[in-house]
């Protein structure tokens, strides 16, 4: 049984600080990188924060079935896996595995994956057509003036 005081998890956030279908954005003093916390069909997901495609926050993203879509230019990464699964991203992003303890969310810093994946072969494919989640613009048009990382981080440890 994985407890608090193992000495290889990292406190992250609480477990309901983590909106349905939706990503948040942590930084935490002894990971290299900002992560974005995601709970899907119950399910909580840690992965890389930032699109290894463009510099975009994809806890910024749209979370459907198991994968997150970035919000600048619509790439799709598997949130388990971290692989990119549509272009224009070629690359996958690093996953964090994380367990839920008492409430708390802690990554396991002993266990941190790199996707392994040849990059995609970039070919024509035809736009989904669908309405975006509500409250959010369409999915074809950009903001005039994209911040890929809005607001301010949320430090942790």
């Amino acid at each position: 049984m994985i407890t608090p005081t193992t000495t290889q998890l990292l406190y992250l956030c609480e477990a309901a600080d983590v909106p349905d279908d939706e990503g948040l954005r942590l930084r935490h003093t002894e990971l290299p990188e900002t992560v974005a916390v995601f709970v899907s069909k119950g399910q909580y997901y840690a992965i890389g924060d930032t699109c290894s495609h463009a510099d975009a926050s994809l806890a910024e993203g749209w979370v459907e079935n198991g994968k997150v879509e970035c919000p600048l230019h619509f790439a799709r990464f598997d949130l388990a896996t971290g692989k990119a699964c549509s272009l224009p991203a070629t690359f996958p992003v690093k996953t964090y595995p994380v367990t839920v303890v008492d409430g708390k969310v802690y990554l396991n810093h002993s266990e941190v994956v790199v996707a392994q994946q040849s990059p995609l072969t970039p070919t024509w494919v035809q736009p989904e057509k669908r309405c975006p989640p509500s409250g959010r613009s369409s999915r074809l048009s950009l903001p005039s003036a994209p911040t890929p990382c809005p607001g301010p981080d949320q430090v942790v440890g």
